[in-house]
């Protein structure tokens, strides 16, 4: 989950980086419309990505995540499974000698921590990317859905369902010809 609305609100007003009418504005707009206010200031270009960025890296005392800037492996990624990341907008970008390294929307997020370092037994650290970054990244786990389903129709098998459960866990897989 990314910062509340409110709070977003509160945020970017004592910045100065929005106006109390556009502020105002943009809370009626997102209810009526029901979206988020965070995607709806991108949307009319009252914040950009990387200013929120940083702001709120700042705000919750954590990194900037480099998700652009990185190449993310394929048994990195695996880390957190695709469900999970996207439910709680958090992404795995890098693992060294260090421990594992970990972009999340919602930093405060411990249980999510606990999750990856009781499933690695590495320590984790928490850096902050926006919602949008997290979606971006999370483009890399459909692509790999993709390519795991054309592999499987070299099989001659036509669809696959994996269960999996709320920490991630592949429980059973069942096919079909």
């Amino acid at each position: 989950m990314m910062i509340a609305d409110d709070e977003l609100i509160k945020v970017l007003l004592e910045k100065g980086l929005i106006t109390d009418s556009q502020a105002e504005e943009t809370k009626v707009e997102a209810k009526s419309k029901g979206i988020s206010v965070y995607y709806l200031l991108l949307e009319k270009q009252f914040v950009r990505d990387g200013e929120l960025s940083k702001i709120f890296s700042d705000y919750y005392r954590v990194p900037v995540a480099p998700l652009g800037k990185v190449s993310i492996k394929d048994e990195v990624l695996s880390v957190l499974p695709e469900i999970v990341a996207s439910s709680k907008l958090a992404v795995v970008f890098a693992m060294d000698s260090s421990g594992i390294k970990v972009a999340m929307s919602d930093p405060k997020n411990l249980e999510l921590v606990e999750l990856i370092r009781k499933k690695t037994g590495q320590n984790v650290s928490v850096y902050y990317a926006t919602p949008r970054e997290i979606d971006n990244t999370l483009r890399i786990y459909q692509k790999d859905i993709k390519d795991k389903k054309v592999s499987l129709k070299g099989l001659g098998v036509r669809s696959a369902l994996i269960a999996i459960d709320k920490f991630g866990n592949e429980s059973k897989i069942t096919m079909f010809k």
